[in-house]
């Protein structure tokens, strides 16, 4: 969908605060290259920076709002601040080792808002799992559920998660998610996989759809 026709979708919203946000965007200028040149000399001023993240917002929308139809949870606004963030780090990355190019600031607002959409769907299969094991479980006398066995919840959403992705997938994607793995370089060294198979197993949570969600639910209940 072309950048304009997201922007008259997003202005036809009922959210104040996407309605406000818009307006701060067409106040903003694009940069001439001149302007671009001279902030990217002095992009280790903070408010050299701060100009040319704005100049990457209208690809920040056009990339929020593909990835919004994903998520049921994340609003349009939650997905532009983590691409915002993603655009930040970048700069932040080329300030520490050198290194900076359109096409690297355009991956880390990807894969930040990525990150988001995936991070979400994790919860909300989590969600789901812990529900349904809370109906599964036994109440006391006074007719309140006992104390849920966590091993269970992770049982289940283990099994669920085996059936899409496969056991080494799985594991790895509990690693990253909820394990003690602190980064992707880890999880290549742990499973004698390349950094890159890695990030692809991460990223294959995204392809779980709600409804494949909603029918395990119904399944286990």
């Amino acid at each position: 969908m072309k950048y304009k026709f997201i922007l008259q979708e997003m202005k036809e919203a009922s959210d104040p605060n996407v309605k406000a946000f818009l307006k701060d965007v067409e106040r903003m200028k694009r940069l001439t290259k001149q302007e671009k040149d001279f902030y990217l000399k002095t992009r280790y001023l903070s408010s050299s920076v701060k100009r040319l993240v704005e100049d990457f917002i209208p690809y920040v929308i056009y990339v929020a709002y593909g990835y919004s139809q994903k998520t049921k949870t994340l609003q349009m606004l939650d997905l532009i601040n983590e691409g915002i963030l993603g655009a930040y780090a970048a700069f932040d990355y080329s300030a520490k080792y050198g290194i900076l190019t359109k096409r690297r600031v355009q991956n880390s607002i990807k894969n930040y808002i990525r990150r988001a959409v995936n991070k979400d769907m994790c919860q909300s299969i989590a969600d789901y799992t812990f529900d349904t094991c809370m109906h599964e479980r036994p109440m006391n006398d006074e007719g309140v559920i006992t104390e849920i066995d966590r091993g269970y919840v992770k049982r289940v959403l283990n099994d669920m998660l085996e059936d899409s992705l496969g056991e080494r997938d799985t594991n790895i994607i509990f690693d990253y998610y909820w394990g003690k793995a602190e980064n992707i370089k880890e999880l290549s060294i742990k499973y004698g996989i390349t950094s890159e198979r890695c990030r692809q197993i991460i990223r294959s949570v995204e392809f779980l759809s709600y409804s494949d969600i909603h029918k395990l639910k119904i399944d286990l209940m």
